[in-house]
């Protein structure tokens, strides 16, 4: 079998990571977290859960933990998630069981009602129709890391929209994209910043681009 990787940004998770670790692991996979010093000991309990830990010494932000965990990662294929409850070991499984068939495997929520998320999402994704692509925000992926790595240093944004901005980068490079369909389940904190919302229009340049 080849190396099932997953890799999980986290910070202030310690009511979560213990399972979503120990889940994982039972399904094969090997677990690398990428914490940002978290006060609430989420490094500590990943580590005892049997995850690889990564500590960052301060909060650097969403972005460039999935950055540092792309860069990192010596697998072909490499899985990446949240650890806050909305993405789940079965869905990661269903991704890793896609790997062969495009370059960037994604998960698309089904949102319902109005959010920030929803928001953010579909303003980015509103360019990505024509590939079907719905939800271009959704940090569950699953990347061929050969076809991805080149695309990194060229990586702007600090926050969600980086999803956005990896995932435009990478079809504008002619990569390939399948999606699998997931719940939208609400986070614990799904605001989205005014920051973040400006990160969305700087994206549009490059998105009304392809």
């Amino acid at each position: 079998m080849e190396d099932f990787c997953v890799y999980i940004p986290t910070y202030n998770e310690a009511r979560t990571i213990g399972p979503l670790v120990r889940e994982l692991k039972t399904l094969g996979a090997r677990v690398t977290v990428i914490d940002d010093s978290s006060p609430d000991m989420t490094g500590q309990i990943a580590m005892r859960a049997g995850a690889v830990v990564h500590r960052r010494p301060e909060k650097s932000g969403l972005a460039s933990a999935y950055i540092d965990a792309l860069a990192m990662s010596t697998a072909d294929y490499t899985i990446t998630m949240d650890a806050g409850g909305t993405h789940t070991p079965a869905k990661v499984m269903e991704l890793y069981n896609m790997r062969k068939e495009a370059d960037i495997v994604i998960a698309q929520r089904s949102f319902h009602g109005l959010t920030w998320r929803r928001l953010l999402s579909q303003a980015c994704g509103l360019f990505f129709l024509r590939h079907g692509i719905r939800d271009a925000t959704c940090g569950l992926r699953c990347y061929r890391i050969d076809k991805i790595r080149s695309k990194l240093p060229l990586i702007k944004s600090k926050g969600h929209v980086f999803q956005a901005e990896l995932l435009a980068l990478g079809l504008l490079a002619g990569l390939s994209v399948a999606c699998v369909e997931i719940p939208y389940l609400v986070e614990k904190d799904s605001r989205v910043r005014v920051w973040e919302m400006r990160e969305a229009l700087c994206l549009l340049p490059l998105l009304l681009g392809y």
